[in-house]
């Protein structure tokens, strides 16, 4: 038996969902209860790195959701070449 192109997608898909996986938990919130009073200026730079956060955040879960659809795929090709 030899290395198939379902095992090379079932390789690619495990490394897309480490990334993905990575990716949200580098840039998920610290849970925090403090409450914080910034001034007015801090405000924009604080949004800013929010939503380069959120962005990230669904880039993960974008990279997650691939890794599973690539599985399924290599799942239907090994089933359909039986």
């Amino acid at each position: 038996m030899g290395f198939t192109i379902i095992d090379l997608i079932n390789l690619i898909a495990l490394f897309v969902s480490i990334a993905g996986t990575f990716i949200m938990f580098y840039f998920s919130p610290v849970t925090n209860s403090q409450v914080f009073i910034y001034k007015k200026a801090e405000i924009p730079i604080i949004k800013k790195r929010d939503a380069y956060k959120n962005k990230m955040m669904r880039f993960g879960f974008r990279l997650i959701l691939i890794a599973c659809l690539l599985q399924a795929i290599a799942i239907f090709l090994n089933i359909v070449s039986k």
